[in-house]
């Protein structure tokens, strides 16, 4: 048995006590025998921890991995080995803070699962709040900002580390905190280029699936499915990049990938500027609003190797404050197949911008139904003339959108459990 904190309890000795989020109520009991036993996680922790292979352990409230308001961060690293699940009650989350590690590493045939503390079948969007690993790297909002609930985050350490994700499942997750907002599924806020995100499903969020703020991180092999805000979401002068990613919003869900350099009117330096690659962005809803790519508040970047169906509301908008960056180069789509009836939205997208390459109305229509059933959906589409896609975390790849049909990641360790009624 191993007990980490000032009031560490046995799950069986009865219930464990209500605590402020600053206390440290973490038990973790791996039995006489070394093997599971039962496990609740609650409060802060502030010493390493490690969750067993193939054990289920159960999230109350929010725990904070590392002190939120520690002067200096606390270098504190919560280990969860494959095959772990963590059932999470409604108000719970998990916050790993700057300066903490969470190193999660699934495998293909034994994933990592955060998913409600409910019985399968029963399960749905908002169930518990979410994870969120904030870090030491830049943000535009000021040396450090603090999202209430959340943490503080950012820095000057564009290096940054807050550990991996590795074949990890996020499910059910975006419950609304006190503040009124929810949570999205997965938050990186200042994250650095040290952290490995590669192999992470979201699904059915009911905010946003994942938000990035500033940072560097770079992600690849990202799923989102069903998610009822935004597929993924970044502003704060996000700086890093992404590859492989699918997207498959729910029918009442908002834009697939929403970019900004900040919330509000400003355009505070530095701009968010990702490099992101190999993208699909598959949508369900008719509504006239809800785009696939939107492009806003002086984003820059480039966008390559783009599938965009599904959405009635338009391929890819942007918006009057990104108009200088379409046209001077800084903000760049480069062979996007787009298979919306209105493919460019905005009075700024008359016309493709001049720096934007092989952009392209595309026939989706034997495949659309494939890429948007929501019980056995196929996310790959078969189609060539991709362009390279450089820069630190990118592979070669000749395919364009989110996954090879020859070489599908999104097999064998993602789900597409229904809500339940």
């Amino acid at each position: 048995m191993l007990r980490i904190g000032l009031l560490g309890v046995l799950v069986g000795c009865g219930r464990v006590p209500e605590v402020e989020p600053g206390q440290e109520v973490i038990t973790a009991d791996t039995g006489a025998d070394g093997g599971c036993g039962e496990s609740r996680l609650e409060g802060r922790l502030s010493r390493d921890l490690r969750l067993r292979e193939g054990c289920v352990y159960w999230l109350a409230g929010r725990v904070d991995v590392g002190d939120p308001l520690a002067k200096d961060p606390e270098p504190v690293t919560l280990r969860i080995e494959a095959g772990v699940t963590i059932l999470a009650g409604l108000d719970a989350r998990l916050i790993v803070h700057r300066g903490a590690r969470l190193e999660a590493q699934g495998t293909s045939d034994a994933p990592i699962i955060f998913t409600a503390d409910r019985p399968k079948g029963e399960r749905g969007p908002g169930d518990w709040g979410g994870l969120v690993l904030t870090g030491q790297a830049p943000i535009n909002a000021g040396a450090v900002a603090v999202l209430p609930e959340q943490g503080v985050f950012g820095g000057d350490n564009p290096d940054d580390g807050s550990g991996i994700l590795r074949f990890v499942r996020i499910e059910w997750a975006g419950a609304s905190l006190n503040t009124g907002v929810r949570m999205p599924g997965l938050g990186l806020y200042g994250v650095g280029a040290s952290t490995q995100v590669r192999g992470v499903q979201v699904h059915g969020a009911a905010g946003d699936g994942v938000a990035l703020r500033g940072g560097t991180v770079f992600v690849s092999n990202l799923l989102v499915t069903g998610s009822q805000g935004r597929g993924v979401r970044y502003t704060e002068g996000w700086q890093g990049g992404g590859q492989f990613w699918v997207v498959q919003q729910a029918p009442t869900g908002s834009h697939g990938l929403d970019g900004r350099t900040a919330d509000g009117k400003s355009t505070p330096r530095p701009a968010s500027a990702p490099r992101v690659s190999q993208v699909s962005l598959i949508g369900r809803s008719s509504a006239p609003e809800v785009r696939g790519l939107t492009l806003r508040q002086g984003t820059q970047g480039r966008f390559a190797n783009l599938v965009v169906v599904g959405f009635d509301g338009g391929d890819v908008a942007l918006d009057g404050s990104t108009f200088t960056e379409a046209y001077d180069g800084t903000l760049v789509v480069e062979v996007a197949r787009l298979g919306s009836v209105v493919p460019l939205v905005g009075p700024e997208l008359l016309m493709v911008p001049p720096t934007w390459t092989d952009v392209a109305p595309t026939d989706f229509s034997k495949v659309v139904a494939d890429l948007q059933d929501p019980v056995t959906p196929s996310f790959c589409v078969a189609l060539p003339g991709a362009v390279p896609a450089v820069g630190p975390g990118f592979v070669d790849s000749a395919v364009v959108g989110g996954c090879d049909p020859d070489a599908d990641w999104t097999a064998g360790w993602t789900t597409n459990e229904l809500e339940g009624p």
